[in-house]
């Protein structure tokens, strides 16, 4: 076991110009690939933050590292550079969910460990001193230094500024031992990828009002002229659920669930890929301070003709967005975007509706995508 873990390690720091990339939920951006099985107390800081310091357990097997307890979890991958994060109620049931890996053309998380030619002691055990840094930051961005034991266990951690060596986090570890760890302690729980269960969670507190006969539909727009980073977007109402796709020039694919207690957003890649999950349930004030109306007419009023519908433009109210740009829709009488123009420094949107259907979707048109939901899209093989 010893020799296989020094191979990787050895391995690692052989090829360290692409870089690796950094699950995104985790705390620990230096850690090797691999380690050795160990628990560990932590003890972190970090000198911009007014909580002080903080103390947890980690546990750590080969590629997997767990951040947390059964009521709150992050499990990362530092081969594949995903992070799973959930966070329980206090009856148990789930109340959010995050998975996230870096997308394949993403540089800006990918980082490549160092040796400093530093060494050092702690807890009685020596230690190397490694460096990581962003493959494609800039002079003034942040280093992390790692001192790690042979098997890959860290001692302690420190964030600094590369620039004026300023410290901005660090982490030192109070105990550990080294013990057979169990898959099921380092990797996420299977339940948490059943969309059947999130779907029926009941809500969080009183349920907002409702409309008695919510207004059903399906809408498509499409681009409008060559430029734009939205190639596509799809909008959809049944009953309380809504749903939005939208497809950017680069085939990058998004989606959006929404039944006013349960909020799902999801990303993929142009070949499926999928690289960010996110389900929470909502509070019942932050669902009713969400209803607000959130579009002003333009003053004069102005209309336009499209697929044999009449819409009005506005903007969005000043009081409830705030932006750099601008973003106008042109409304139907019941609401319904069928032009959506918006303009930012470095985002624009020129979109035209091309197909409207006020007759309730089928049940299928509002699932969530299929890879959202299946762990070996992921890449991830889950405990149990």
């Amino acid at each position: 076991m010893m020799l296989l873990l020094a191979a990787a390690l050895a391995l690692q720091a052989a090829h360290p110009a692409a870089g690796r990339p950094i699950p995104p939920g985790t705390t620990f951006y230096a850690a090797p690939v691999r380690a050795a099985d160990h628990e560990a107390v932590i003890l972190t800081s970090r000198s911009h933050s007014s909580g002080g310091e903080l103390r947890w357990t980690i546990v750590r097997s080969g590629r997997w590292l767990r951040e947390g307890n059964d009521a709150a979890a992050t499990y990362s991958d530092f081969e594949s550079g995903t992070s799973i994060s959930f966070v329980r109620d206090g009856s148990g049931r789930y109340l959010s969910l995050s998975i996230a890996r870096p997308a394949t053309s993403d540089t800006y998380s990918r980082y490549r460990r160092e040796r400093t030619g530093g060494r050092d002691r702690a807890l009685g055990e020596a230690c190397e001193i490694w460096r990581m840094v962003r493959v494609n930051s800039e002079p003034y961005d942040v280093e992390v230094l790692s001192c790690e034991t042979r098997d890959g266990i860290q001692l302690w951690t420190r964030t600094q500024s590369r620039d004026t060596r300023q410290v901005v986090a660090e982490t030192r570890t109070l105990s550990f031992r080294r013990r057979p760890v169990r898959r099921s302690e380092v990797l996420p729980p299977a339940d948490l990828l059943r969309w059947a269960y999130w779907r029926d969670l009941p809500p969080l507190g009183d349920a907002p009002p409702t409309p008695s006969a919510p207004l059903d539909y399906d809408l498509r727009l499409a681009a409008a002229g060559e430029h734009g980073a939205e190639r596509s977007r799809i909008m959809r109402r049944r009953g309380p659920w809504t749903y939005l796709e939208s497809v950017r020039r680069e085939g990058f694919r998004s989606v959006t669930l929404d039944n006013g207690i349960v909020f799902l957003s999801y990303e993929a890649e142009v070949d499926g890929r999928p690289v960010r999950l996110a389900l929470h349930r909502v509070p019942a004030g932050q669902l009713r301070a969400s209803q607000a109306a959130a579009y002003v007419r333009v003053d004069p009023p102005a209309s336009e003709q499209v697929i044999g519908e009449t819409c009005f433009w506005s903007g969005h109210d000043p009081q409830m967005l705030v932006t750099s740009g601008s973003n106008r829709f042109c409304l139907t009488a019941d609401g319904l975007p069928l032009r959506v123009t918006s303009f930012h420094r470095f985002w624009l949107v020129n979109l035209t509706a091309i197909a409207l259907s006020r007759d309730r979707p089928p049940l299928a048109a509002m699932m969530p995508p299929r890879g959202a939901f299946d762990w070996a899209r992921w890449g991830i093989r889950p405990a149990g």
